[in-house]
């Protein structure tokens, strides 16, 4: 899988991923846009019907007064002839009674079945808020909508008829942004105009999309997790292809060398022109014995790093002297620091040295870091190690003059495979195995490890194991 091929596999995800979250919002701006028109046309049809009930009691009386006023040129009607007019009377009566012509006074005059005068004056009660509201709450709940509103009678020339202390600090949105319904229309110039006004219209039309909206957020989220996770897979695999590659590449060159050096040693003394001295035989033999313990290293690296992904390391724990164990790495590795033209000093300092863990493992740590010291120091490598107490454990550090690592490489060269780079795949031996090696045995004693380095100025390795850790294996 080539980078180009990789990009354009990303641009394309990504327009897919852009193209479904375009059509993602058009549908969920839509259906907001649907449900706002929904509400104003529910709203609108809560305010009619509110007018209307309203306008039906002064109706009435208007109807009495129409029927019982003559037209022009007729005799007045008889009130027992007027079914109309009576079914307006018993109407008025049973709502409001105190809007009924006082009898009494002899403004209608029933003995005679006939109305004195042209018509009859009926003064309509004033409209209450309480009314209105209670009308207002039980038509809009019948319409599903049951959120705080705030409303008030104007007349033509937007003053107040009607409106209480709450409404006054809404005043301006009643006009700007309310919902409105005139009153007594075939009135004229005495029409009223009833407002309403909804303070929390857009949290409620939130709160009654939240699933579609919820829905919409979470398959937004899922899909940019998706594509995330793929993109990263993708680049990761990349990456750990090209480490892939570049292990076989380097184990194929480390294994070769001494196969190589083998088989011209057993082809030398199967020659039969070449003496078979002592000292030829011992040097031949030397040789095929130094790289034979090569290929044990090599093959053991290798297997290592198998237990490591399978989690399969096993500590045989015993109390043990850091101190010793890292004298006698020094020790054995002295031929090696020598070749090199190298040197190194100990300024071991921990008072309390001794530690609970497993001598083998530690010693590969220690042997590992040293060796590392002496890759990367291309010339006469000086390495220090020194340790200390520090809270509950002991901290080694083992610094060198070394080309260094850069702050990008610092973040990967705990990782498995990962060598740093320095020009030729093949001028530093190793398969990249070490530093995680040793950082899966130091968090396995419950310790850790870090680094500090810069670049042509050295670098070095801190770790920290506890002196009193008794995790059982």
């Amino acid at each position: 899988m080539t980078r180009k091929f990789i990009y354009s596999l990303v641009a394309v995800i990504g327009v897919a991923f852009a193209g479904l979250i375009a059509i993602q919002f058009y549908w969920v701006n839509n259906s907001i846009v649907l449900r706002e028109q929904e509400f104003d046309q529910s709203v609108q049809f809560a305010l009619m019907t509110v007018a209307e009930i309203i306008e039906r009691e002064n109706y009435f009386i208007e109807g009495v007064e129409r029927s019982l006023a003559p037209n022009e040129g007729e005799e007045p009607y008889m009130l027992e002839e007027d079914e109309e007019a009576l079914q307006a009377l018993d109407a008025i009566s049973a709502y409001r009674p105190d809007a009924i012509p006082d009898l009494s006074a002899g403004e209608v005059d029933l003995s005679s079945g006939r109305v004195p005068g042209a018509t009859i004056q009926v003064e309509a009660k004033p409209i209450s808020a309480a009314l209105i509201d209670s009308l207002l709450r039980v038509e809009l709940a019948r319409k599903e909508i049951k959120t705080q509103f705030v409303f008030g009678v104007f007349n033509r020339y937007h003053q107040p008829e009607l409106l209480e202390s709450s409404a006054e600090a809404h005043r301006e949105e009643l006009f700007s942004q309310g919902y409105k319904v005139t009153f007594f229309e075939a009135a004229g110039e005495d029409a009223s105009f009833l407002r309403v006004h909804f303070p929390k219209r857009k949290r409620f039309l939130i709160q009654t999309m939240w699933f579609m909206l919820t829905g919409s957020a979470i398959l937004i989220v899922l899909i940019f997790a998706a594509f995330t996770y793929t993109i990263t897979t993708i680049f990761r695999q990349k990456k750990v292809n090209e480490i892939r590659d570049d292990f076989i590449n380097n184990m194929t060159h480390e294994l070769k060398t001494p196969i190589s050096t083998i088989s011209l040693a057993c082809e030398a003394l199967n020659d039969p022109d070449i003496p078979k001295t002592e000292r030829v035989l011992k040097t031949y033999l030397g040789m095929i014995n130094t790289e034979n313990k090569r290929l044990a290293v090599l093959v053991e690296n290798v297997l290592r790093s198998a237990i490591l992904d399978r989690g399969e390391m096993i500590l045989r724990r015993e109390w043990i002297n850091s101190h010793d164990v890292i004298k006698a790495v020094v020790k054995n590795i002295a031929i090696q620091v020598k070749k090199h033209d190298g040197s190194v000093r100990m300024e071991l300092e921990a008072i309390n040295p001794v530690i609970r863990g497993d001598e083998v493992h530690l010693t590969n740590v220690v042997y590992n870091l040293i060796d590392n010291a002496l890759k990367y120091s291309p010339h006469a490598p000086s390495i220090t190690i020194r340790s200390k107490n520090v809270k509950e454990g002991i901290e080694i550090a083992f610094t060198d003059n070394g080309i260094g690592i850069s702050k990008e490489n610092q973040k990967k060269i705990f990782d498995k495979l990962y060598r740093v780079p320095t020009g030729n795949v093949h001028n530093v031996k190793g398969f990249g195995l070490g530093l995680s090696y040793v950082k899966a045995v130091t968090e396995k004693h419950g310790g850790n490890i870090r680094v500090e380095s810069e670049l042509k100025k050295g670098s070095t390795f801190y770790i920290y194991l506890p002196t009193d850790h008794e995790e059982n294996e």
